[in-house]
């Protein structure tokens, strides 16, 4: 059980990141459009939501692609199994299966749904997320 808790622990880290950044992205933007920062006003729903997508399938796709982990991960001691083996395109490949099967519903509760607790992201890019301490 200890497992997962850890896998959801280092989503919700990467996740709390990806808000920073997004708002961080959307300052930037209005600072270059050359709007001061007291002029700023709250974004639209929409432009935010976009932004956070945007850099959602960005950060997991060059983390996993060249760090075989993102911050999460590593601060979880959890590491991708999976990656470190194969070529560059093959790599670019399964990262972008990866990203794109976390958009099914649900999505992450299927990691209750294997007995080997392997998420349908992880299936999908015939992947697999482990322990890091143990190897």
């Amino acid at each position: 059980m200890i497992y997962i808790l850890r896998r959801f622990a280092a989503f919700y880290v990467d996740n709390v990141i990806l808000f920073i950044v997004t708002g961080f992205a959307y300052i930037l933007k209005e600072r270059i459009s050359g709007i001061s920062l007291d002029k700023i006003i709250v974004p639209d729903t929409n432009e935010l939501m976009l932004y956070h997508i945007v850099l959602f399938f960005l950060y997991f796709f060059v983390c996993e692609v060249f760090l075989f982990r993102t911050i999460g991960k590593i601060l979880f001691k959890l590491r991708i199994c999976g990656f470190s083996s194969i070529s560059l395109k093959t790599r670019l490949f399964q990262s972008t299966l990866r990203n794109l099967s976390r958009l099914i519903p649900f999505e992450p509760f299927s990691i209750f749904l294997d007995e080997e607790k392997i998420m349908w992201h992880d299936s999908i890019s015939k992947t697999k997320v482990i322990d890091a301490r143990s190897h």
